[in-house]
């Protein structure tokens, strides 16, 4: 339970980040900041389900949409 409560307060730590934009998001850049907000959940869902998977599916999913990130802007 220990574990779960430090990532619970890992979890709910507000940082802001002020991000300076050359111009309008593409479709990449949204869908890789949509899975990056994911974190916080897919944490504490594996946490909870004692599952660490669900982390590296997670990271496998940013990964793909990375990948796809790089291609277009490159």
């Amino acid at each position: 339970m220990f574990l779960i409560e430090v990532i619970d307060v890992v979890v709910s730590t507000q940082v802001d980040h002020t991000i300076e934009s050359s111009g309008p998001l593409t479709n990449n850049e949204k869908g890789l900041l949509a899975l990056l907000e994911q974190y916080p959940a897919a944490l504490l869902q594996a946490a909870h389900e004692y599952n660490p998977s669900v982390v590296c599916n997670y990271i496998y999913r940013i990964s793909k949409e990375f990948n796809s990130f790089l291609v277009d802007h490159s």
